[in-house]
């Protein structure tokens, strides 16, 4: 018996670029890292920094930063400097805002995005605010790809910003075509 095997050429993405993300392989040991998705928001010889996009804090942003009205969950960047609250958007013209890569934006004047968001000028929809983040030394996480840790792919901000926390591992795997993304909804076995 000959079983049909549907074979589809994925071209790998092998750089670890500001804007693109990592995507953490099944049956990690850290509930932190187990099914991440990381962006990378700086990448140099001596360091990586990045933002975990798809796990959820405790608090709400509104919680966090009392004189902004914004009643959504402030999602949990990644372990170092829990006290730091960052942000990602696409507002270009936010004074101090870093442009990562193609229409992502990090952080910028808290005040002005403040005025922005009381004059609906800006939705809180399209602003993200993240507790934390995360980083690897020099050489950490090329090593963790080069075990076969990570997956590199890109994303837009429309997926940062529209994709439910709870979906956008599995959402990224079924467009890569890996079987994972269709497993997301079972518990991973590394938990138990």
């Amino acid at each position: 018996m000959k079983v049909f095997q549907h074979h589809i050429q994925v071209k790998e993405i092998s750089d670890v670029d500001p804007g693109n993300i990592i995507i953490s392989k099944g049956f990690w040991n850290d509930e932190i890292l187990q099914r991440s998705v990381i962006l990378i928001i700086e990448h140099s010889q001596q360091s990586t920094l990045g933002l975990i996009l798809n796990k959820e804090s405790n608090l709400q942003v509104n919680e966090a930063l009392p004189g902004l009205d914004v009643n959504r969950r402030l999602q949990y960047g990644g372990p170092i400097n829990t006290k730091m609250i960052s942000f990602i958007h696409q507002q270009k013209y936010l004074s101090n805002a870093v442009h990562i890569a193609n229409d992502i934006y990090w952080g910028g004047n808290i005040y002005q995005l403040q005025s922005l968001i009381k004059k609906n000028e800006i939705m809180e929809s399209e602003v993200n605010f993240f507790a934390g983040y995360v980083q690897w030394d020099s050489g950490q996480l090329e090593k963790q790809i080069s075990d076969n840790q990570w997956w590199i792919e890109k994303i837009t901000i429309s997926e940062i910003l529209e994709t439910h926390n709870y979906d956008l591992w599995a959402s990224k795997l079924m467009q890569r075509d890996n079987i994972y993304g269709a497993l997301y909804a079972v518990p991973d076995p590394c938990l138990n």
